[in-house]
């Protein structure tokens, strides 16, 4: 459940795009945090996962720029030490229960927000990768970027990999992601070339 979830690309996307496959496999990154918490509840497990990586890597720095830009705070509040000590005492049973989840947090916001806003559905913030990248034009700007001769995507994928799976609709977060690794390698290319010549002057010096 925890890597269907967080994990962006899972073993069998790494053998096929990867030129060179790590040793460890995307379970293996999360070993160590799954054993710290034996004993532990299944609930408490998974919820030792979120603390470690989910929460810190993706949710709450995430939510936190976002919020911020509206000039919002969204997540910290929740994470001041005293309240997260009182919720880290609490049963298992105060936490997730049949008629759902978070029913402390809806009971003790219901003095001020609508009882339509309480029980409706949970909605994320889906971003529409998906009719963005489908676009001829951008497709075509897409191939160009990560397919070119001189791409870093190119170095570390494979390149009949990366465009099988641009013209796959099932997987425009991964898409995007190479999007992402593209422009920040070649953004990290060209401060490199820049730094270069002042860091052979340092070393000469």
């Amino acid at each position: 459940g925890f890597l269907g979830n967080s994990a962006l690309m899972g073993d069998l996307d790494k053998a096929r795009l990867l030129r060179s496959v790590p040793a460890s496999s995307t379970r293996d990154f999360l070993k160590e945090t799954y054993a710290a918490s034996a004993g532990l509840s299944p609930l408490r497990r998974r919820m030792a996962l979120d603390l470690r990586h989910w929460l810190p890597g993706d949710l709450l720095r995430k939510a936190d720029a976002m919020g911020m830009a509206g000039s919002l705070e969204v997540r910290v509040p929740y994470l001041d030490d005293r309240l997260f000590a009182f919720v880290s005492g609490l049963g298992d049973e105060s936490l997730q229960t049949p008629a759902g989840r978070k029913l402390l947090f809806r009971q003790a916001v219901s003095p001020w927000v609508p009882g339509e806003i309480l029980q409706a559905p949970k909605r994320g913030f889906p971003v529409p990768l998906a009719s963005w990248l489908a676009a001829p034009r951008r497709q075509a700007w897409v191939e160009g970027l990560l397919l070119d001769e001189a791409s870093g995507t190119r170095r570390f994928f494979r390149p009949e990999a990366v465009e099988a799976l641009i013209h796959r609709a099932a997987a425009p977060g991964l898409v995007w992601a190479l999007i992402c690794f593209e422009t920040w390698h070649q953004g990290f290319r060209k401060a490199a070339s820049r730094l270069a010549p002042s860091v052979r002057a340092g070393a000469a010096a």
